[in-house]
């Protein structure tokens, strides 16, 4: 029976870089024991060419894993295959040698990845007798790190063949280790394949470092982009079979369900329904200073993040070209889909002649189409994205002229549906997303500059409508051009208004009329109150003062409309609901007959009343009857 290890500790992965033969593999012998070259064709020519691995384990316990990669230019793809999940970065170069052609090209590569720290170490000192060239090696490896991520990285002199330096070294790594933060953990796991092989009784076994979250004996698994499912049938690490594989760890699995010929190096392994694949993405990029040719608006680019590589073409969204030294904006169209998430840090190559030309971040790992470029909204929302927090990122694609589905957002968002819910409801904690309904959502800066408008729409019809007590509501909804769920929110969220069934207006707005005015008003209640049943129409009273002064009246309720062309006082609209009401209590019911003769009006008059009391519930009409309405 297997005896599985319970690891506890931080687990660490360190990565080799630096020309070919200038020591990596020997040095990786010394530190741990173990020969990282493990093919036949590199024992053969003495050189590395695909990625070798090895650990020791510190005093404290700590596993520190080490990848070794390949250094000759012909294998600088297999060497991004396994620098890219590592925590720092042995840097070597040799003593008798000092800078090299691919020394520069693995410091880009380094400097482009951000890897966080590492130890420039300077091989084969013995076999410099001189102490002054020494010095100057080391006087030209400061010069070439400069303004890069290991300019402050401490140049430690060793020889693997003779054991000098290499306690020094060791302790180096530890005390690098032990300061470094723990790697942050995500909500799952995410395991890059670089080596895919089996065992005899066991089957399909896949390597890699892994990040994000523990893997643990028996979950189901899922591999991206290809959407094959298995399950852990067994976990290595560093040696040892174990129950959980921790993030940081160098982990093989062995896997059930899934045969070797359908896994390739590349894909990454993690738990169902957290990574979805794509096709595009957008991204920041920086280009190369050392790059005579300028990256033209889609060129023929290759790819490279974690263990995976992918033809594309590269569009330029706010550049023309891309001169030596530059950053941009990009968006990247893919032959084949990657499964890569935000963050994620990517090499560019040019494919032919083969060179590498660049790097960056993922900005959004599922744009939602292929941008027209030189869009400055565009750009303003992907710098956005780039510096803000997940919320804030969020909320960005929750900003629209109208509130965007749930399922929207999400495939908006390159989340994974775990992350999306939790996200998201932060972001609606910290007022940055809005739930409008159940499924409809828009970005505070969209509401607020909603709600902007829609009190300067109410503020200008006050002031170009001084005689009307507000706007209807139907109006000022068609003029902000939105549904109805969206207007009923801002008018429950808006500062300083008052809202009736019809009219919405500023609470401190006020319908002031002039003396003069004050006196047409007059003439036509005084009119009215003489003639209270048989008043003058809509169009007589406008013929009268004029339609605006008739409108603000009605506005105000000093007259009230019952249809286009019927008015009434307040008070004789009043006395006629009474008399109906008493009517309907005295006889079950009333007519238009028994209220025109009871007021000494005409049907021109009592019909239209009716019809407006129906509306209003005060009346119900049975057959050529009304009765008591709801509302009465």
């Amino acid at each position: 029976m297997i005896q599985r290890k319970r690891v506890e500790y931080t687990m660490r992965v360190i990565g080799t870089a630096g020309h070919v033969d200038h020591g990596k593999s020997t040095l990786v012998r010394a530190l741990t024991g173990i020969d990282p070259d493990r093919l036949i064709e590199e024992k053969r020519r003495e050189m590395t060419i695909d990625l070798g691995f090895a650990w020791f384990s510190a005093p404290s316990g700590e596993m520190v894993g080490l990848v070794d990669v390949p250094g000759h230019r012909d294998f600088i793809e297999n060497m991004l295959a396994g620098i890219g999940g590592i925590d720092a970065v042995l840097f070597v170069i040799a003593a008798d040698e000092g800078i090299m052609p691919q020394t520069r090209e693995h410091l880009a590569i380094v400097d482009l990845l951000h890897i966080p720290s590492g130890i420039i170490v300077m091989t084969k000192c013995d076999m410099v007798d001189d102490p002054d060239w020494l010095d100057l090696v080391e006087t030209e490896i400061g010069e070439a790190m400069q303004n890069t991520v290991l300019a402050h990285a401490p140049i430690i002199r060793v020889s693997a063949h003779t054991g000098m330096g290499m306690d020094r070294l060791k302790s180096a790594i530890i005390d690098l280790l032990t300061s470094l933060p723990p790697r942050p953990e995500d909500k799952f796991p995410r395991l890059p394949i670089d080596r895919v092989f089996t065992l005899s009784g066991f089957g399909t076994v896949v390597t890699g470092t892994l990040s994000g979250a523990p893997l643990k004996l028996g979950d189901e698994i899922e591999l991206q982009p290809s959407g094959l499912r298995g399950k852990i049938r067994g976990l290595h690490s560093y040696n040892q079979a174990v129950d959980v594989a921790h993030v940081g760890s160098r982990t093989a699995v062995n896997i059930s369900g899934i045969e070797k010929n359908a896994i390739r190096r590349g894909e990454t392994l993690t738990i169902p329904n957290r990574l979805s694949p794509t096709q595009r993405i957008d991204a920041h990029f920086r280009y190369l200073l050392d790059i005579e040719r300028p990256l033209k608006h889609n060129a023929q680019i290759k790819f490279f993040c974690g263990t995976d590589e992918a033809l594309g073409i590269v569009r330029l969204l706010n550049d023309e070209q891309l001169n030596s030294g530059a950053e941009g904006w990009i968006q990247i169209e893919f032959q084949t889909l990657i499964a890569v998430t935000q963050g994620d840090r990517f090499i560019l190559r040019y494919p032919s002649p083969p060179q590498t030309i660049g790097g960056g971040v993922i900005i959004n790992p599922h744009p939602v189409r292929r941008w027209k470029r030189f869009q400055p909204a565009i750009i303003q929302q992907l710098e956005a994205q780039m510096r803000g927090t997940p919320q804030e990122r969020l909320a960005q694609f929750a900003e629209k002229p109208d509130p965007i589905k749930k399922s929207a957002l999400y495939h908006a968002s390159g989340l994974n549906p775990v992350d999306f819910e939790m996200i998201l409801q932060q972001a609606i904690d910290e007022h940055l997303i809005v739930q409008i309904a159940h499924d409809q959502f828009l970005s505070m800066k969209s509401i607020n500059t909603l709600m902007n408008k829609m009190l300067s729409i109410i503020a200008d019809f006050q002031q170009a409508n001084p005689l009307r007590a507000g706007i209807l509501r139907e109006e000022l909804r068609s003029r902000l051009g939105i549904k109805q769920p969206l207007f009923t929110y801002l008018l429950t969220q808006a500062p300083n208004i008052i809202v009736t069934d019809t009219i919405i207006h500023t609470n401190n707005h006020t319908i002031t009329f002039t003396d003069a005015q004050e006196k047409l008003i007059q003439q036509l209640l005084r009119v009215m109150d003489e003639n209270q049943f048989n008043p003058p129409t809509i169009s007589e009273a406008i013929d009268m003062i004029g339609a605006p002064l008739v409108q603000a009246l009605t506005d105000i309720g000093e007259i009230i409309a019952v249809n286009k062309d019927i008015i009434f006082t307040k008070n004789a609209f009043v006395a006629l609901l009474d008399g109906a009401l008493e009517l309907i209590e005295k006889n079950g019911q009333v007519d238009v007959g028994m209220l025109r003769e009871k007021f000494n009006t005409t049907r021109k008059y009592i019909i239209p009343f009716f019809e407006y009391t129906d509306t209003l519930g005060y009346t119900k009409r049975v057959g050529d009857v009304r009765v008591r309405g709801d509302n009465a």
